[in-house]
């Protein structure tokens, strides 16, 4: 696993890399789809260039090599097309094992910066639906806004933050408060896990009125992965949210 520093320094690369992008055009029929509560953008409309260039520079940086351009298109098609891309890097002489971390984050920086152009542009505010409204993923984390305590959700593959109902699992739409569980410790304060019944689903939040700032998302995700282990050995043993 990369130290939270190495991921830093990568995400910094990333962030550079990304003021070089071109500017996003956003189409009519992205924000037709969502205005009809379909998420804004399907497989084909994917930045895959975006994600490619943003590859080769990271890769430049931080790999032991780099690709050229027609290369890492071809594993960025790969990858959101889920299939496997080990032996792609293996046929360009690159270790997996990192080279699979570089691709995941040029890939989810790309898809960041085109959401920021679609949230601007589509009625997003209007939303009500539990995946993302620009690439249809579920949510990776919640906060509690820091003035008025509504729940907003964060899109773990594009961090596009949305309202959504402050009880209730976005996952399989349990609204019963007693099937729901919330979890707290002291090891993480100001953060606390919902989890559901139901569907054994759960979701990160952050309370923001206690955090000084938003957390940087794409950080948090290994800053708090004690806090997912926890919570996985707490549902293996079987406990039980509601009797």
């Amino acid at each position: 696993m990369i130290s939270s520093d190495v991921l830093r320094s990568i995400l910094v690369t990333l962030e550079k890399a990304a003021e070089s992008l071109a500017p996003v055009t956003v189409e009519e029929n992205y924000l037709m789809r969502v205005s009809k509560g379909e998420a804004a953008l399907t497989m084909p409309d994917l930045p895959y260039m975006a994600a490619a260039e943003l590859l080769v520079a990271v890769l430049r940086v931080h790999g032991p090599k780099t690709l050229a351009q027609g290369q890492a298109l071809q594993v960025v098609t790969a990858y959101w097309q889920e299939q496997a891309v080990n032996d792609l890097w293996e046929t360009c002489g690159i270790n997996a094992e990192n080279a699979n971390v570089y691709l995941h984050l040029a890939c989810q920086a790309a898809l960041a910066h085109m959401a920021q152009a679609i949230t601007k542009a589509a009625p997003v505010a209007q939303w009500v639906g539990a995946r993302c409204p620009v690439c249809g993923d579920a949510a990776s984390f919640a906060c509690l806004e820091k003035d008025s305590g509504k729940r907003t959700l964060v899109c773990g593959s594009c961090f596009t933050h949305w309202s959504y109902k402050r009880i209730g699992c976005c996952f399989c739409h349990e609204d019963r408060p007693d099937h729901m569980k919330k979890l707290t410790t002291d090891d993480f304060p100001g953060w606390s896990v919902m989890v559901c019944n139901t569907c054994r689903g759960y979701l990160k939040t952050a309370d923001l009125r206690v955090f000084a700032a938003e957390p940087e998302w794409r950080e948090t995700v290994l800053a708090i992965l004690p806090l997912d282990y926890a919570v996985q050995k707490w549902l293996a043993a079987g406990n039980c949210v509601s009797s």
